[in-house]
């Protein structure tokens, strides 16, 4: 607390301590900062990659490149965005580069979402980090869970043990053993999750993958933002939401709801999102075509 103090003394002149739910919901951020600070320091121990950039704004004035999207009929769009942190490691035979972007929630990556275009971010990111420097090989793109999560509070070592499986890094990334060690050489790792076997194949269901297969992935979803792209130029705005099969809610929030009008007992236009595994959303995917 009492190296949050300069951070929060000025609360007491703000609302945010005027009532009891506010005093609790400062304390909440308090509790979220010491959390967070706790899994970045103890994954950093055990890291040799370190944060290069922060607020790596592309497609700004004076940041890198934007993201140029080259539409079927000449048109060029251009994405801009702000990546969270970008990691480097240069390992001596090459350098590499991991993303990672900061969530309110402890959110994953899904491959059926990736393969149908609803978790682009990430990769685009990547592949924005990637071509701010060129020659840079891709180790991964993660999420980051800015939470305090409830553990089990009997032993030190359940509780940590516990946070550094719900704070970790979470995402995609090489199936390497050694660029794995590199990220995190703890046993178990603490700031990555824990993918691979004692025998350094992957654990199942954990997204890993080549170095081929992760660029494939990044150029892929280069090719899906150009395809939705051409797609809403065109005026394609179809009620035909993706089904999540863990939600019938798909709707619910949704903030043109009373423009589009969707009769809700009418499913004929939904599209299910498939179960897919990391191989057969790459596999799905048609082959990008060959930058020149």
């Amino acid at each position: 607390d009492a190296a949050l103090r300069p951070l929060t003394a000025a609360w007491e002149e703000k609302s945010v301590i005027d009532t009891a739910r506010a005093r609790a919901e400062s304390q909440r951020y308090v509790s979220v900062c010491k959390r967070v600070a706790w899994a970045f320091t103890k994954g950093a121990a055990q890291s040799c990659f370190r944060p290069s950039r922060m607020e790596v704004a592309f497609g700004y004035p004076g940041g890198p490149p934007p993201i140029a999207l080259d539409l079927p009929d000449g048109t060029r769009v251009l994405v801009r965005g702000r990546i969270d942190r970008v990691d480097r490691f240069d390992s001596g035979a090459g350098v590499y580069l991991r993303v990672v972007d900061y969530k309110s929630g402890d959110q994953r990556l899904d491959p059926a979402r990736i393969y149908v275009g609803m978790q682009l971010q990430l990769l685009l990111y990547l592949e924005a980090a990637l071509q701010a420097e060129p020659g840079a090989l891709p180790a991964g793109a993660f999420y980051q869970w800015m939470g305090d999560p409830l553990v089990d509070q009997e032993k030190k070592s359940v509780i940590e043990s516990e946070l550094a499986k719900r704070l970790c890094l979470k995402g995609v990334m090489l199936s390497d053993v050694e660029v794995a060690r590199w990220m995190d050489s703890g046993d178990p790792p603490i700031g990555i999750e824990d993918v691979f076997k004692k025998d350094g194949t992957p654990k199942k269901g954990k997204l890993v993958c080549t170095l081929e297969e992760l660029t494939r992935l990044i150029d892929s979803a280069h090719e899906t933002a150009v395809r939705l792209t051409e797609e809403i130029r065109r005026g394609g705005i179809a009620a035909s939401p993706v089904v999540d099969r863990s939600s019938a809610a798909h709707c619910q929030y949704c903030a043109f709801a009373g423009v589009c009008r969707r009769d809700p007992q009418n499913r004929s236009q939904d599209r299910p999102l498939p179960r897919m595994t990391l191989q057969e959303a790459i596999s799905a995917q048609p082959e990008p075509e060959k930058k020149q």
